[in-house]
């Protein structure tokens, strides 16, 4: 079972934000370190008190209680359905996905001391029923499909109907820039510049297709990617 608390910090990480969003700020861009960012989203002492405090009232022994940092403060307990129930004055039961078979324990609803609404926002697993499970992949190849030449590079800042049309059925750099009304603009900084390309869903780096794509949509100043 596992009680997130809230940050006492909600202001300030608003006001954090604002100032690496702001491009004139001096902290602009400037990321901030793990232990920072922890900082920013820790729960205020108090608050870990009463929730424990709660906990060992109805006998959980405070030595089975642990801390976790992860994106915010989260007091995690090992605990048995029958201690669960009655900590939340609720009733747990399994629930099966029709389609997947997917099965997970459950409460339809739960409660707390009126005296901890201020100092829990949410306690899992309890009334969520979504699932942490990895995506799976949604493209496929349509062989009816007819392939769909180049756009080429876009000369002005906006899209044709025609333009407009393809790029609906293909996404290529040349649509982007048209779209974000960046095709005349030019680097400044070339010798600088990095692209990030992330793969999911068991998707995996292919230098060979990075190096062609990149050298026919940019030019052989891309044509060079690296791990």
């Amino acid at each position: 079972m596992r009680s997130a608390t809230p940050t006492t910090r909600g202001t300030s990480i608003l006001l954090h934000l604002e100032i690496w969003l702001t491009r004139r700020a001096s902290r602009y861009g400037k990321h901030l370190s793990r232990a920072e960012a922890e900082k920013l989203v820790e729960s205020h002492p108090e608050s870990l008190r009463k929730v424990k405090d709660w906990l060992t009232q109805h006998g959980i022994d405070e030595s089975r209680i642990n801390l976790e940092k992860s994106g915010g403060d989260w007091l995690m307990l090992i605990a048995s359905v029958e201690e669960a129930e009655r900590l939340l004055g609720t009733h747990y039961h399994i629930f099966s996905h029709k389609m997947s078979g997917h099965k997970v324990v459950r409460a339809l609803s739960y409660s707390i001391p009126g005296s901890l609404i201020d100092h829990i926002d949410v306690i899992t697993p309890t009334t969520y029923f979504g699932t942490a499970r990895a995506m799976r992949k949604t493209s496929f190849l349509d062989p009816s499909t007819k392939a769909i030449d180049d756009l080429g590079v876009f000369v002005g800042d906006t899209l044709d109907e025609t333009a407009s049309r393809r790029c609906s059925l293909k996404t290529t750099p040349s649509c982007l820039r048209a779209l974000y009304k960046t095709a005349k603009y030019v680097p400044q900084s070339v010798h600088r510049n990095l692209l990030g390309i992330a793969g999911y869903l068991d998707e995996f780096v292919n230098y060979a297709d990075l190096s062609v794509s990149a050298e026919v949509e940019s030019g052989p100043t891309l044509s060079n990617p690296r791990k």
